[in-house]
């Protein structure tokens, strides 16, 4: 047994010409993650009750790593004693975790078609609605291709049908697969599409679009909203899009310039996840470092009443007990309960869900110097709502201590997000206390940057002090409207947001505006001081029935004499205090700024 002050490691290591009867040294490593935390447990079991410091660490050597199911670490397994563990990649190679199925044979047809048998996939093809061709996204076969179409006019129930203009839409043969993809101001909803009668130019869905509160009704935002159709065999008429025939297991591609049968290196994804560490209120999981790792390839079919989202990827639950409650959509990796851990300098890529969750009542966690990129809902999420509950009451009353709390998320790149669910947002933040989001670059979206709070008035809640400080948000809100660069919700005392730079928000397609910043319902506690904010086509700065903020020392550029600088909805103009902000009437030519700058 070790005495008082000595330290004990173990290194395990996992490679591709690994054996899992092997001792996990570097002469002899294990094949499996899974192995490889069987002796990191077996392990430390074994010095549970020894005094020393004890780190251990799992080393991947290099090359993929394919799992079918998340690699799961759950603290009521490990023991509860005091210890790190470490995962990263061997210095000097890359080690990735995928769960992607690769698809092992393509054939050509006589129209120039790749064409690929599914049936050994050994998953539910229903969930399949990503294809990665090498280190891009397919698109998913949709008409118009890069446009959308607009309603005539809505059904009378406004929510089962609407009717569509002359020459809009051509007749779908295999409709049973086609998906409608439905435009609100801040969020979308995917349905199947039921019928189309040409006669009367009237497509039905099969299930309800939006999620069931009033506003979400069609023609609510706008009288002729906007909408697309995707994934039917007759929509595929350009390289790089690709359909899936469920009944036949059959995967269909339109070949790029140069890409071959024989050399395609096309993946679908097959896990739902790819790492967790989940603790505890009583037993949280402390001290996991995840560094250093490529982490790719996750599925998540979209319920089977459709995708009726509210926002930042939170949708209505259509079945089962709770009726209309939402959720979000899960993530690649996923942290609950954890406590002074670490997600630093990892590439997250490629994958049908979100990006990182660090969830419930997570302590002084930091995720640092991270690339995310091409991820089908929301980048980074931090906190959570108010749907959990503790003996009958929601969790922030009942145990306010539990809040999610000093957790650092600083000098990662996060781009092109909402790649399928345009609502996400690159970095979301919902209750949580002394949060600090710093010199991120967030950029590329089709919704909100920064998306802070989850309160929609001003009734006091645990969360205060948190900061958004010296990020660089650029070409935000480039799909939907009603959001900004940054966007706050609820009351946060002692909250700052300083230093950042904002620019590159265009016209808002929806209903309303896009801005810089907007600070919604309830925003009340915020300094907001030394921002910059340029090439904007609405309002720099926009509050909504928000209460006491200071604005201070702002850089504002106005895109025209007509356009304010601070717009103020229904937020009374002497709960906002503006001090030493600098207004400039922008010139017709816009700023110069690259679209790929830092």
């Amino acid at each position: 047994m070790a005495q008082g002050g000595q330290h004990l490691e173990r290194v395990i290591y996992v490679g591709q010409a690994g054996d899992d009867n092997h001792d996990g040294r570097f002469e002899s490593p294990v094949f499996t993650l899974q192995r490889a935390s069987e002796l990191a447990r077996s392990f430390l079991w074994e010095h549970a009750h020894d005094t020393a410091d004890i780190e251990v660490t799992m080393v991947l050597m290099g090359g993929t790593f394919r799992i079918s199911d998340s690699w799961e670490f759950r603290s009521s397994e490990w023991p509860r004693r005091p210890f790190t563990l470490t995962i990263r990649s061997l210095a000097g190679k890359q080690s990735i975790v995928s769960g992607g199925w690769p698809i092992p044979h393509w054939v050509r047809r006589d129209d120039g078609l790749f064409k690929a048998s599914l049936a050994e996939y050994p998953g539910d093809l229903t969930g399949v609605r990503e294809l990665f061709v090498g280190q891009h996204r397919a698109t998913r076969a949709r008409y118009p291709d890069d446009d959308f179409l607009r309603i005539e006019s809505s059904g009378k129930d406004r929510r089962t049908s609407f009717s569509f203009h002359e020459g809009d839409l051509n007749p779908i043969p295999d409709l049973d697969h086609c998906e409608l993809v439905f435009f609100h101001d801040w969020s979308t909803s995917r349905v199947g599409v039921k019928a189309v009668d040409f006669t009367r130019r009237v497509l039905t869905v099969t299930d309800p679009i939006g999620p069931n509160a009033p506003h979400f009704a069609i023609d609510n935002f706008e009288r002729h909203p906007r909408y697309y159709l995707e994934h039917s065999r007759s929509f595929i008429n350009r390289p790089g899009e690709w359909y899936l025939d469920r009944k036949e297991k059959e995967l269909l591609y339109m070949p790029c310039d140069g890409e071959t049968t024989e050399d395609l290196d096309a993946v679908i994804p097959l896990a739902s996840q790819l790492i967790r560490v989940i603790g505890t209120p009583e037993k949280p999981f402390q001290n996991v470092n995840i560094n250093g790792l490529i982490l790719e390839h996750t599925s998540w079919p979209i319920p089977a009443n459709g995708y009726a989202a509210g926002q930042a990827t939170y949708h209505e639950r259509r079945f089962g007990e709770g009726g209309a409650l939402r959720e979000l959509i899960p993530a690649a990796v996923e942290m609950q309960f954890v406590q002074n851990c670490s997600f630093e300098g990892n590439e997250l890529r490629h994958v049908g869900t979100s990006g990182l969750h660090l969830g419930a009542w997570s302590i002084n966690n930091r995720i640092t110097y991270n690339h995310l990129h091409h991820v089908a809902g929301n980048g980074i999420m931090i906190g959570e709502d108010y749907s959990r509950h503790i003996d009958g009451k929601t969790w922030w009353q009942a145990a306010p201590d539990q809040i999610s709390s000093r957790n650092k998320i600083a000098e990662n790149l996060v781009e092109e997000c909402g790649n399928q669910f345009f609502g996400a947002v690159g970095i979301w933040v919902g209750f949580a206390r002394e949060t600090r989001l710093e010199r991120n670059t967030i950029r590329h979206l089709p919704y909100t940057g920064i998306s802070l709070g989850w309160m929609w008035s001003p009734v006091p809640t645990p969360v205060e002090g948190n900061l958004i400080l010296e990020n660089r948000i650029h070409h935000v809100m480039q799909v939907l409207s009603d959001g900004g660069g940054i966007y706050t919700l609820g009351r946060q005392p002692n909250s700052r947001i300083e230093g950042n730079v904002i620019h590159d928000v265009p016209l808002n397609l929806g209903r309303a505006e896009s801005n810089g910043m907007f600070l919604d319902e309830g925003t009340t506690g915020f300094t907001v001081k030394g921002n910059l904010i340029y090439n904007i086509d609405r309002s720099p700065l926009r509050f909504h029935r928000a209460s006491s903020n200071v604005v201070e020392s702002n850089l504002l550029y106005v895109s025209g004499k007509e356009i304010p600088p601070v717009r103020y909805n229904n937020t009374p103009e002497e709960m906002i205090l503006l001090k030493t902000n600098e207004v400039i009437l922008q010139s017709a030519k816009r700023l110069e700024s690259s679209k790929d700058q830092p």
